[in-house]
């Protein structure tokens, strides 16, 4: 839906930092790099850009907005605690010789 949504919105994502880069990006400059947007690294960081930003997927009532801060919260409650309690794998693997 987020692609439709871009597509009928002309959105064009070069203008908005998201590539594509044909180019090794560590060897860029700080401030070339300060311009490429990120995607959210955590499931928390995705559930409040979802939060912020759903109108998309309400568009055509596809998805109630209700139905979508149920499944916010639900995934807040249940999962975000959750994940942050637990070591990375990588985390091992720094720290615990294995």
């Amino acid at each position: 839906m987020a692609g439709i949504d871009g597509i009928q919105q002309r959105i064009d994502p070069q203008r908005h930092g998201f590539g594509p880069y044909d180019l090794n990006i560590e060897q860029q400059s700080q401030e070339f790099r300060s311009r490429i947007a990120s995607l959210p690294r955590t499931l928390y960081d995705a559930l409040e850009s979802l939060a912020q930003d759903h109108e998309f997927l309400t568009r055509g009532g596809v998805f109630p907005a209700e139905f979508i801060q149920k499944w916010i919260n639900l995934k807040r409650r249940d999962e975000t605690g959750a994940i942050n309690v637990r070591p990375h794998p990588f985390e091992y693997e720094l720290y615990l010789d294995c």
